[in-house]
């Protein structure tokens, strides 16, 4: 997935999710907690955010660092 549609997609073909907002901008949450786990990131033309765990997202970052990557905003965080 290189794209915003294309997780987006594929975020909404998983069961309980929903498209929504979250800080005014596009987010896929879960329908049933409202929380976002998809979301715009700070650079929106280039890159968008997914709430995962801190192990998850060090593992994904050694794996395909030209990927997956965070933004000094969000170092430290699991998103």
């Amino acid at each position: 997935m290189r794209s915003w549609d294309e997780a987006v997609a594929y975020a909404l073909s998983l069961p309980d999710t929903v498209l929504a907002t979250s800080y005014g901008k596009p987010a896929v949450k879960v329908a049933s907690n409202g929380r976002a786990f998809l979301y715009t990131g700070h650079e929106e033309q280039t890159s968008f955010g997914i709430a995962i765990d801190l192990d998850t997202v060090e593992m994904l970052k050694e794996t395909d660092p030209d990927t997956f990557w965070q933004s000094p905003h969000y170092e430290g965080w699991p998103a």
